[in-house]
């Protein structure tokens, strides 16, 4: 049994990482990829972007690219923690028992100027 973490706004935030591909199926994520780790779903509008949208894009992520689903995660912790790199972030030795809270979001990766800047969201 475990205790409901408090809100995100009560937490420390220790780690945001991604998946390509959604881990789970979801109404407008539902294009079954594969059943690997990097498997998953992949948005249904994906199928429906235009050449334009899905050029290459200029000071690209990693190996994301226009047209990729990517799934973002914003972990946040009951310990007096900072962001860093892995979930070890989020547990550190000094902390008993912490409470974690992951907050998800599944995005569509586009070449677009007026898309949603993804480096607002943090």
């Amino acid at each position: 049994m475990f205790d409901m973490a408090p809100p995100a706004s009560e937490m420390n935030l220790c780690n945001i990482h991604t998946h390509t591909n959604a881990e789970h199926k979801g109404p407008d994520f539902s294009i079954f990829v594969d059943g690997t780790d990097h498997g998953g779903y992949a948005c249904n509008a994906s199928a429906d972007l235009t050449e334009a949208e899905r050029a290459p894009a200029d000071g690209a992520f990693h190996n994301v690219k226009p047209g990729d689903t990517i799934e973002v995660h914003w972990v946040h912790t009951s310990c007096e923690a900072t962001p860093g790199e892995g979930l070890g972030a989020c547990v550190p030795e000094s902390c008993e028992n912490p409470l974690l809270r992951v907050e998800a979001q599944v995005f569509l990766v586009v070449n677009d100027a007026n898309a949603l800047d993804f480096t607002s969201m943090a």
